[in-house]
Formats: C-alpha cells, structure tokens, sequence
C-alpha cells in the first residue's frame, strides 16, 4: 500500500508496520499476555520521522527477524501516560496475537522526532 508522509496518521503507521511484520511470521501465532511481573525480552526498531515510511519494509523485515522461535507469548505494553499522550498507539493483530505499540518522541541522539516500535515476548 502507497503511503503519503503528509496524511499518514499514527494509528495508520502502527497497523501498517504491524501488517507487514505478521506477513514476515508467516502464520505464526503467540498467546497474547498483559505485562507480569517478570520482565519479558523487549525488542523495537526505531527511524526518524522523515525517513520512516522508506525504512518501513526493511524495518518490519528486521523487526520479524529479532522474534525468536522459542518466544511463545506476546504482552501487550502499557499506556506511558500523560509523558507522551497522543503521540503513542498500539496496535494487536487478533489472529497472530502479535501486539506492537508505535511512540513518536524526540531523540537527543537524532536531534528530531523518530518513531519507535516495540514489543514485549517471552
């Protein structure tokens, strides 16, 4: 699907990187799980803001990549609050129960706005 930068709107990014990173699973499915108290293996890709939707397919591709076989849970993370209200979303495919929550911040090391997605399994 062909994209504008200018009329994307964050929800629209966060289903679209999702959608792309389900295709790379290939049918994989993971029990969806809220947040326990042990810490789940985190994993995100980040790009800046001008340059997300060219990265996007090598970004999902990368992201799929770093999902390891034996990770059989994915857990949905939690709202950040009042820190980044209305710049974060997230997004879960009901089928694979693969959950990914999209932030765009700003980034000393960037110096810019990125958009950072990430997911939790074990």
């Amino acid at each position: 699907m062909k994209y504008d930068a200018k009329t994307m709107t964050m929800p629209m990014l966060t289903m679209e990187f999702l959608r792309l990173v389900v295709n790379q699973l290939k049918g994989r499915k993971f029990e969806h799980s809220p947040m326990l108290n042990l810490p789940p293996e985190r994993i995100m890709a980040v790009a800046n803001a001008t340059d997300v939707l060219k990265k996007l397919p090598d970004m999902t591709r990368e992201f799929a990549e770093k999902i390891k076989p034996e990770w059989i849970r994915c857990h949905e993370l939690p709202e950040l609050g009042n820190i980044v209200q209305g710049y974060q979303y997230t997004s879960r495919d009901l089928e694979s129960g693969l959950s990914i929550r999209c932030l765009r911040i700003f980034d000393p090391l960037y110096g810019e706005m990125v958009y950072r997605f990430d997911s939790c399994f074990s």
